[in-house]
């Protein structure tokens, strides 16, 4: 039997456009380490003064702060309300140093570090609650940025459901990592109470630890995944409450499809564009 042999030039070429891809993809992650506000820093206290907001005003103080309608309506409740957003917008435009750092031989994760080289927090976390979902951009794999998901399950004790790395099981993280992730949105379910929210928690807090890391975890019908990662678990415990939260309806889900859900508000940005969904 005469065996077949691939051209050298369709090798040279599959090659090429490997390479060109690879190039391509390390040009966008280097070029999404940290969105820097594109509007110039002005004064705040006049509208944080008035007694209620106009769309306008809301407008201003996301893209002056990073916090979205829905928190600064919980902000509002609180005593020191204007000082905590004043303090959300001058974090909010500090200049950070994010550099690229190592996770694992093939995955690297970009963190802020001061002068030191010490790894510091980049901006502080609003207020969140049980059911609230984590996302971030800050994490990729050969060059390609697929970010990472995480969703408290305990705001009391400040602890997340996250699966993080192949040879892991998912686990209880501590929230408070992620205000050292240069890139953070913080996202909950549009239009339903906390009680829902606490149940969806609970869930996950009870069955969906010690499962383990599959980066090509595909979606299930069974209640418990016998494998999982960032995102899918997130999709997965969401889904055994009506609700799928992959905005593509991919086979597979990302930090991205999760980012873009409808289903979904807004809450807190740090390092994200603000025009856009991820």
């Amino acid at each position: 039997m005469k065996k077949f042999k691939i051209p050298l030039i369709v090798i040279s070429s599959i090659l090429g456009l490997a390479l060109t891809i690879y190039i391509l993809l390390g040009f966008h992650a280097a070029n999404n380490m940290f969105f820097a506000p594109q509007v110039s820093h002005v004064s705040i206290e006049e509208v944080l003064d008035q007694p209620s907001f106009s769309d306008e005003d809301y407008a201003l103080l996301y893209a002056q702060t990073g916090i979205a309608k829905p928190m600064i309506d919980i902000l509002k409740q609180q005593p020191d309300f204007k000082t905590k957003m004043l303090s959300f917008q001058s974090n909010y435009f500090k200049p950070q140093n994010v550099v690229k750092t190592k996770m694992t031989p093939f995955t690297n994760i970009d963190k802020v570090l001061n002068e030191k080289g010490e790894m510091i927090p980049a901006f502080e976390l609003a207020p969140y609650e049980n059911g609230y979902i984590f996302l971030s951009k800050s994490t990729y794999t050969y060059n390609w940025r697929h970010g990472h998901a995480g969703l408290v399950i305990d705001s009391i004790r400040g602890k997340m459901l996250e699966s993080l790395e192949p040879f892991t099981l998912s686990m209880e993280q501590d929230a408070s990592w992620w205000s050292y992730r240069p890139t953070f949105k913080m996202m909950r379910l549009k239009d339903v109470d906390q009680a829902f929210l606490d149940e969806i928690a609970n869930f996950a807090a009870t069955s969906m630890q010690g499962i383990p890391y599959n980066i090509l975890a595909m979606k299930t019908n069974k209640t418990i995944p016998t494998s999982t990662h960032c995102s899918h678990i997130v999709w997965h415990t969401f889904k055994q409450f009506g609700i799928d939260l992959d905005s593509s309806g991919g086979i597979f889900v990302s930090p991205g499809d999760i980012g873009r859900s409808p289903y979904l508000e807004t809450l807190q940005i740090y390092g994200f564009d603000p025009s856009k969904d991820w």
